[in-house]
Parts: C-alpha cells; sequence; structure tokens
C-alpha cells in the first residue's frame, strides 16, 4: 500500500505527469484508465473543450465514491472522526469536515486517497468506483457456473440421446439376427415374418445398422436400398390413390424459426396440404427427388412396412441357406 501511494504521488503536478501516473496506477490497480484520470486531475477547472460531459462524468463519479464511502464507513462502524484519524496515519490532512465533503460529493478525491480509503475501510479499490461487493462479484462467478454446467449437461444429453440410438440399432439388429438364425434351423416363414413384426415400425432403421448382420447372411447390403425404393414406391402409390390422405399419417415440412444461435437452427413442424402429398408422392413414383423428411415419413407408414417385410422375407428364403438343426 505505501509504494502504490508514492507511484500516486506525481499526479498532483501538471497534467503530462498526471497521465503519466495515471497509466502507471491503472496497471498497478487494474482499473480502466478513463476513469483513474478523471479521479486524480479532478482539481482541474473545466474548458470548454472538455465540455459539460466531463464534468457530468466527474460529479457523478464524486457522487458514487461520496455514497460508498458513507456506505463502507457505517458497515465498519466508524464515525465520520475516525475515519478522518485513520487518513492522517497515511499522511493526509484529513479532518472530520472532509469526510463529510467527501461523503457529499462537495469535494473532488484524488486518487491516492481512495487507496487509502479502501484500506482503511477494509474494501476492494473497484468498490468506491463502481458499487460491486464481494457478493456481486460472487453472483456472477456462480452465474458463470451455472452457465458452464448448462452447457456441459446439454453436450452430456446429446451424448446419451446418441448412446440411446445406438442401443436401439444394436437392439434391432440383435432380432433380425435372431429372426434369421431361426429361419436357417427350421426354414419356417411365418415364423420368421412374425419375428420381424417386432420391429416392423423400425424396419428402415434396423436395416441400416444391421449390415453386419446381412454380411454374415450373405444377404447383400444393396438389397436394402433395392427394398427401400420399392416399398417408397408401393406407399407413395398408395397416397395417390387416397388423394395424398392416409389415416393416421400425417405429412410436415420443416421451418426455420428465428436466426441462428450458436450455429444452430431452430425449426417447427407445419403440415403438408393434401395436393402438395399428391404431388410429392408422384415424384416418387416417377423416380424424381424428394426431401428426406417426405421419405421418412413414408417409411412410416404401414404399406412400406408390409412390403419391406415381405421383400426381406422373399430374399432371405432366396439367399440364405438352411442348416441342419445339430449344427452348432
Amino acid at each position: 500500500m505505501v509504494n502504490l501511494l508514492k507511484d500516486a504521488t506525481p499526479v498532483i503536478g501538471d497534467a503530462h505527469g498526471a497521465c503519466t501516473a495515471t497509466q502507471r496506477l491503472s496497471t498497478l490497480s487494474g482499473l480502466n484508465f478513463p476513469v483513474l484520470f478523471i479521479l486524480m486531475t479532478d482539481k482541474r477547472e473545466s474548458t470548454q473543450a472538455n465540455g459539460d460531459a466531463e464534468v457530468s462524468q466527474a460529479a457523478r463519479l464524486r457522487r458514487k465514491l461520496g455514497r460508498r464511502l458513507r456506505l463502507a464507513r457505517v458497515a465498519r462502524g466508524l464515525s465520520q472522526q475516525g475515519v478522518a484519524d485513520a487518513m492522517k496515519a497515511y499522511g493526509f490532512n484529513w479532518v472530520q469536515t472532509t469526510v463529510a465533503k467527501t461523503e457529499g460529493a462537495d469535494r473532488p478525491a484524488q486518487f491516492v486517497e481512495v487507496v487509502a480509503l479502501a484500506d482503511v475501510l477494509g474494501r476492494d479499490i473497484g468498490f468506491f468506483l463502481s458499487g460491486r461487493t464481494d457478493l456481486d462479484r460472487l453472483k456472477d462467478e456462480i452465474a458463470a457456473e451455472r452457465a458452464q454446467n448448462d452447457r456441459e449437461v446439454e453436450v452430456a444429453r446429446q451424448q446419451l440421446m446418441t448412446l440411446e440410438a445406438r442401443g436401439s440399432d444394436i437392439a434391432r439388429a440383435q432380432l433380425l439376427a435372431l429372426a434369421i438364425t431361426a429361419y436357417t434351423y427350421d426354414q419356417d416363414v411365418e415364423e420368421l415374418r412374425k419375428s420381424l413384426e417386432t420391429i416392423q415400425l423400425s424396419f428402415y432403421s434396423a436395416l441400416r445398422a444391421s449390415g453386419r448382420v446381412l454380411d454374415a447372411a450373405k444377404i447383400p447390403r444393396r438389397i436394402v436400398d433395392e427394398i427401400d425404393r420399392s416399398a417408397c414406391v408401393s406407399a407413395a402409390q398408395a397416397l395417390l390413390e387416397a388423394n395424398g390422405e392416409m389415416k393416421g399419417v400425417h405429412f410436415y415440412r420443416p421451418v426455420q424459426v428465428g436466426p441462428e444461435v450458436d450455429g444452430r437452427r431452430r425449426y417447427r413442424s407445419e403440415t403438408l396440404e393434401a395436393r402438395e402429398v399428391v404431388k410429392l408422392a408422384k415424384k416418387v413414383v416417377e423416380g424424381g427427388e424428394v426431401s428426406n423428411y417426405f421419405l421418412t415419413a413414408l417409411r412410416g407408414t404401414a404399406v412400406w412396412g408390409a412390403t419391406a417385410q415381405d421383400m426381406f422375407v422373399r430374399a432371405v428364403v432366396r439367399l440364405v441357406e438352411p442348416r441342419d438343426s445339430d449344427t452348432e
């Protein structure tokens, strides 16, 4: 503290010396240079050049300092005379009226005085300039910690969703492997159909996630795409026959909502009208390209599921070799 006060001594001088010393104090204290300069050179006369704005800012800072000084003094249990006596120990010729005028913003305070006051009253120097307390800073720290925790929770949630999706794919692959394995033993087509019905609603995902199962069963992976195309056409034809409406099935398109936030886009679903569904269904039947959203909706129809399941059963019967029931 003594060294800091000594470094501040050149402030009581010309403007150039004040600027130099203020810059040094700014580095030492970590406070904003313009704020320090106003506090430390406040005794100079206002000129037309610096204008009313600078005077107003200096007055505002004096009022803030006065309020914070009184709060800190009262909290410390000191009288104005007690503060004045403590300031004398730092070499300042303060009396009770000096404290009263400083609290009332009736006199400018030099920065070295603010430094000494902070030490006398056991406060951080920023308290007198910004009014922020340790609790304010702690509150900001906690808010930052909570924001960081929320981000980590979101990352963990995304990771969990990925793991759950992977778990679902593994479960579907397992069911498909069990169904094909059972068929190789008994060649029971109806039992194979029943086994596949347990995953019918997610049959497309099951086929996509079961590449290793198909390889082991000697079923070419390209069959999955062939099945998908044929099943989508069947579902689209059913839509055309129903004029774009299918009981229990709704078709949507994504519509972006607002601007991107942190590189992420938000969407809402907008229901497609029947005439739009018919138009897209015609494109599918004719071999045209449509959005993945529409294809995903087609894969969720009963027509797609029944067609895909039937085609896959026929592929298994045609390509998978049966084996003797005694084979381990």
